[in-house]
């Protein structure tokens, strides 16, 4: 009975905004759970997983996104750019298992927008779209 009691007191608590939460905190919070979701993409896509290696950010920033579906371009209330590279030892994109592949220490570049926890956009190199799997 005392743990509900405590309990439902922490919550009304909360509630009632007797204890303030430091945005900053919050923000420092979203922006490491957000560096996880955009290097799990990576890690899973295709090019990265035939071969891939050493992956390193760059840079993560926020930044302004529209919304593409909305009709009146609202503003994302969280997005993030972020741009990491990584190498490869082989040549291409995608997936390749099959195929001629050629070795050789590849260098490549991808930049991911998330916007509200998902990953929106990630392109490679400039030419390759991982989220489609396609060239650009």
């Amino acid at each position: 009975m005392k743990v509900v009691f405590f309990g439902v007191l922490i919550i009304c608590v909360l509630m009632s905004g007797c204890v303030e939460v430091d945005s900053r905190l919050l923000d420092s919070y979203n922006e490491a759970h957000d560096r996880d979701i955009v290097e799990r993409f990576i890690k899973n896509t295709p090019t990265y997983q035939m071969g891939g290696k050493s992956l390193n950010q760059v840079t993560m920033y926020s930044a302004v996104c529209r919304s593409t579906d909305s009709k009146d371009s609202e503003v994302s209330s969280v997005c993030w750019r972020a741009v990491y590279d990584f190498e490869s030892v082989y040549e291409g994109y995608g997936f390749r298992e099959g195929a001629d592949l050629v070795s050789g220490k590849v260098k490549h570049t991808i930049e991911v927008r998330l916007m509200d926890g998902l990953v929106v956009r990630g392109v490679i190199d400039g030419v390759w779209d991982a989220v489609d799997q396609k060239m650009i």
